[in-house]
Parts: C-alpha cells; sequence; structure tokens
C-alpha cells in the first residue's frame, strides 16, 4: 500500500508541527499554515486529526522581546505560557478562514478537540482538569 493510501485509510493521524515550520523570524509562519490547512482539508472528511505543535516558547520569547537564551526552565515556561496564546490564536484564526471560503471541516475540527475534551472530562468523573 502506497504511504498516502496508508495515511488516508487511517482512522486518526496525528501531525507533529515543528517551531522551525511554524515560526520565522521570530513572527508567525501564517503562509505555511494557510498552505497546511490546504493540504488537510482533504483529510478533514474521513479521518480524526490530531495536530501538535511547537512554538510556543518561540513566540512567547519574541513577544516578551527577550534576547538571551541562556534561561532556566522556570523562564522557558513563561514563555511558552505567553506564546501559547499567540499559537493557538492563529491556528484558530487559518481555520477560520479556510471556515469562510467554504469549508464546514475546519469548524469540525475545532468541535470534535472541544467534544472530546468535555467526554473525557465527564469520563474521569471530573477529577482531570485540561488546560
Amino acid at each position: 500500500m502506497k504511504k498516502l493510501q496508508l495515511i488516508k485509510s487511517a482512522k486518526k493521524i496525528v501531525i507533529k508541527i515543528g517551531s522551525s515550520l511554524l515560526i520565522d523570524n521570530g513572527k508567525f509562519n501564517h503562509k505555511w499554515l494557510r498552505s497546511f490547512v490546504e493540504d488537510l482539508d482533504s483529510f478533514l472528511n474521513k479521518n480524526q486529526i490530531i495536530i501538535v505543535a511547537s512554538g510556543a516558547v518561540s513566540l512567547g520569547k519574541s513577544y516578551l522581546k527577550f534576547n538571551n537564551n541562556d534561561v532556566n526552565l522556570n523562564i522557558k515556561q513563561a514563555f511558552a505560557a505567553c506564546g501559547q496564546i499567540f499559537l493557538m490564536n492563529n491556528f484558530i484564526k487559518v481555520f477560520e478562514e479556510k471556515k469562510k471560503k467554504g469549508c464546514s471541516n475546519s469548524s469540525h475540527f475545532f468541535r470534535y478537540r472541544r467534544q472530546k475534551k468535555e467526554s473525557e472530562f465527564e469520563r474521569n468523573d471530573k477529577k482531570s482538569y485540561f488546560v
């Protein structure tokens, strides 16, 4: 079976996106993400797509205008906390643009994720917290 056929036949696909693709000179790479979303379109009808993205630390560092690379874990966590907001807002923005162009799959993508979290929360007797 060819690789593309194998991928399309999978029920669940996990895609890891590294920060080198998402971040260009400290800025979010909208052009690349738009292209990626276009490529995803054919998979969203039949497959559950899970996106794992890096870049929160880099975006947070850029936002806070911090130039020193020698930082401890606490500082990196602070960068990640700031950058995660920008990272997710950029993903939402690009998927919403796609939705406005007539692709209903983008709303399905976020709806599924929200429902999944809610059902996991209920299944765990409300002992789990999602951040």
